[in-house]
């Protein structure tokens, strides 16, 4: 009988445990928190709406590339709410990229408008790459590149070789268009 109750002890110490730490505020936490509520719009986006024939991808572009698993996408729309929602939504996301665990990569602002872009674990070995942007007439938006063995010079050098070879977008970006408008993204990319 003691037995068992040390069992159980030790059952509910480590549910407790375990409820404790999935209650941590994170990224994940916000992005599942966040996903069923008015004016948020939260998708999963595959690495397959940028094709790319990865046989001709150069060596550093390949690794890049498949390393990437997907995106996971978050949009506030600013029309959803007052200023201040806004503002303490956007707040509360950027409270938890912790320097201690987000790195700034680069930070860069419009006259309205500003981007920060970040990543989690080593230069060479990223976690998470994230980038978080907001415009007071649009909205906000997190953007999490998910993957394994991510490469920051990788995904910077995977980024320009797109840029500089015409690589097509539009179903990227008809999925993000779709997000900030509200429509569907079938409706936001021409069937050419």
């Amino acid at each position: 009988m003691h037995t068992v109750a040390k069992l159980l002890g030790l059952a509910v110490a480590s549910f407790l445990l375990l409820v404790s730490c999935s209650s941590k505020p994170s990224l994940d936490r916000f992005f599942v928190d966040h996903q069923e509520q008015i004016g948020f719009i939260v998708q999963d986006l595959p690495k397959s709406l940028v094709p790319m024939n990865v046989e001709e991808l150069p060596a550093a572009e390949r690794a890049a590339y498949e390393s990437l698993d997907k995106a996971n996408v978050l949009f506030y729309r600013a029309e959803s709410g007052t200023p201040a929602q806004m503002n303490a939504y956007y707040d509360e996301v950027d409270a938890l990229l912790d320097p201690e665990e987000f790195t700034t990569l680069m930070s860069t602002e419009g006259e309205t408008w500003g981007m920060n872009m970040y990543y989690s674990g080593d230069k060479e070995d990223i976690d998470s790459f994230v980038i978080l942007a907001k415009d007071p007439k649009i909205g906000f938006t997190i953007v999490r590149l998910l993957g394994d063995d991510m490469s920051v010079g990788e995904l910077l050098k995977l980024y320009q070789y797109a840029e500089t070879n015409g690589v097509d977008m539009s179903n990227l970006i008809g999925r993000l268009q779709g997000m900030v408008t509200g429509t569907n993204a079938e409706e936001t990319v021409d069937a050419d």
